[in-house]
């Protein structure tokens, strides 16, 4: 009974609910109206989804910029080492390519005068100080090397064998303060005499006076005499001219024509009672 009564009630609730939906569902059909609180109530789920997956999605975004960021640095890195093997490869070449200029300008010497009887070598080690200049070259008696040979480059006259050994020979550059060298300037013919002046750079003409024919740019060969250097092959050009206080001295500095600190392969001139030896 209590049962029955209960669903008697319930009835015009239900009819009620019903004729709420048809209106609705007419609404929704024929009317705009309904639309807008749909929005906002889409608008409010949508934002509050939002801010409910915030966090997984900072920490989804953080994780991606670590990725990425570790991507970027290993590439980065592997990019570093692929320029570092790449500036030791371009200095192997550089290298190789200076070496070659080199023994082609030995041929080319060679070619051109054939009276020149030398040895090639390589530079080995250098000792520079204030009082020395010298360097090893990988050439020595074995290979018929003498003290007192005259040794040049490409360019110029680069210095004298002082001492040999069996497989090496210590050399003194011109511009070492013990050499001197009889020189003459090539454009007025004046005899000369070069010795170092200490800087490993250049060279001083030995007692020059104001009244001596010298220029600046002046070419300064060698002169030929004591037989050591071979006459009229390059020493060095004039750099500066500068009279002394006292009115009469003057001091002359030459730039060597030698590339010096350059160099890595020189010749070594043999002496002509070696090589008489030799053609015998």
């Amino acid at each position: 009974m209590q049962s029955s009564r209960r669903g008697a009630n319930q009835l015009p609730t239900y009819l009620i609910l019903c004729v709420i939906c048809c209106l609705l569902f007419t609404l929704e059909i024929f009317s705009t109206i309904p639309q807008t609180p749909r929005y906002i109530v889409t608008w409010a789920t949508s934002n509050l989804a939002a801010i409910v997956n915030l966090p997984s999605t900072g920490i989804e975004a953080i994780s991606g910029y670590m990725t990425e960021r570790e991507a970027v640095l290993q590439r980065l890195h592997d990019l570093e080492s692929e320029n570092v093997e790449l500036r030791i490869q371009n200095q192997r070449i550089q290298a190789l390519e200076q070496n070659n200029d080199e023994l082609l300008s030995i041929l080319e010497i060679y070619s051109a005068d054939d009276r020149l009887n030398f040895v090639v070598a390589e530079l080995r080690s250098k000792i520079q100080t204030h009082s020395r200049d010298e360097v090893y070259l990988n050439q020595g008696s074995t290979d018929g090397v003498e003290a007192g040979s005259a040794v040049i480059d490409v360019s110029g006259i680069y210095g004298q064998v002082v001492e040999v050994q069996p497989f090496l020979s210590r050399i003194v550059r011109i511009t070492d303060q013990r050499i001197a060298i009889p020189a003459r300037v090539q454009r007025s013919g004046l005899n000369v005499v070069l010795s170092g002046v200490g800087d490993g750079r250049h060279l001083a003409m030995e007692y020059a006076t104001v009244t001596w024919d010298v220029k600046e740019d002046d070419v300064i060969v060698a002169s030929g005499l004591g037989g050591v250097y071979p006459a009229g092959y390059p020493i060095g050009v004039v750099n500066s001219i500068r009279h002394e206080e006292t009115g009469v001295e003057a001091t002359v500095i030459v730039e060597p024509s030698a590339q010096i600190d350059r160099r890595r392969w020189l010749l070594i001139l043999m002496k002509e009672s070696n090589t008489e030896t030799t053609q015998e």
